[in-house]
């Protein structure tokens, strides 16, 4: 191993073979036992004359530098490219995968081998740990990938007028709970948690702001917010059962009351104190959709 490695995990690499650098780190790390060779020469001449002639003639050194050498300039050039992954890990997430795995073996490995110093096992266990940690910025874009496409399905399906026999509020209560069942709720989780709620808000004020025709920040009354062409019993038993959590707290949790507990009332229920002072009378989109999310998010997940 010679620093050749080094220089080409740091060059220029041609177009059509972009992921050249990854099969030179895993053959490296799975061709780690080539180094066996030297060290298997250093133990055949263990014996009392053959180590003190090496030692006059200087080769029992000179294999061994040429051992760590061979180690520690993989090692450190291992190093040096997983450094610069950190920017583009998704590209590289297959290679570093498999990197993770032959790491595993190489430890065990390097237990067993003699004459090997400390500086080779502390550059194995640095890159060791550069490589879970990479692992981890992978697992995260997985997340983060299955969370963005489901936002996409959900509100996919609301444009494309799957929700049509539903009111507004029942809309946004639907998309809601899909997603905090769903990998959406996963990616809140993440240190990027803040990105994906505004993104969410965003696309609810906007499909909102489509179905009911007004601005976001429009007074809507709240009959308008419930209002329903087609009611039909069934699915609105559904929406009463799936939003039961709301009859714990309905004037803390009022929008998802109202969404799935408002049209199955009778009069008696519907004087009741709790029920007759919920603070929803009229109210903005934006207003709306702030305080449905964190209904979901944040009340629902604590509750």
């Amino acid at each position: 191993m010679s620093t050749q490695f080094s220089k080409m995990l740091v060059q220029p690499q041609p177009q059509e073979f972009q992921f050249l650098n990854e099969k030179m780190i895993v053959d490296f790390v799975n061709g780690i036992s080539v180094a066996q060779d030297l060290n298997t020469t250093i133990k055949k001449r263990s014996s009392h004359g053959n180590r003190f002639m090496d030692a006059i003639s200087g080769k029992g050194h000179l294999r061994q530098a040429h051992f760590n050498e061979h180690v520690l300039t993989g090692l450190q050039a291992c190093e040096g490219w997983l450094k610069t992954l950190s920017g583009d890990i998704h590209l590289h997430s297959a290679a570093i995968e498999r990197i993770s795995s032959s790491l595993s073996k190489t430890q065990q490995h390097l237990v067993k081998v003699t004459n090997v110093v400390i500086d080779i096992r502390e550059q194995v266990n640095i890159l060791n740990q550069q490589t879970k940690i990479l692992m981890q910025d992978v697992q995260g874009l997985k997340i983060s990938d299955k969370a963005k496409t489901q936002l996409e399905l959900v509100f996919s399906s609301w444009q494309a007028g799957d929700l049509q026999k539903y009111s507004a509020l029942e809309k946004c209560y639907i998309a809601l709970d899909n997603l905090y069942w769903g990998n959406f709720s996963q990616a809140l989780s993440l240190p990027n948690r803040d990105d994906f709620m505004k993104i969410l808000k965003n696309k609810l004020v906007s499909q909102l702001k489509d179905d009911l025709g007004v601005q976001p920040n429009q007074i809507i009354l709240r009959e308008d917010w419930m209002q329903i062409q087609q009611p039909q019993p069934a699915q609105q038993e559904l929406l009463e059962y799936m939003g039961d959590w709301s009859l714990k707290q309905p004037k803390i949790i009022s929008n998802a009351f109202l969404a799935t507990q408002w049209a199955t009332l009778d009069e008696q229920e519907l004087n009741k104190p709790e029920i007759k002072h919920i603070p929803f009378h009229i109210a903005d989109i934006h207003t709306v959709t702030e305080r449905m999310i964190n209904e979901f998010f944040k009340v629902r997940k604590d509750g």
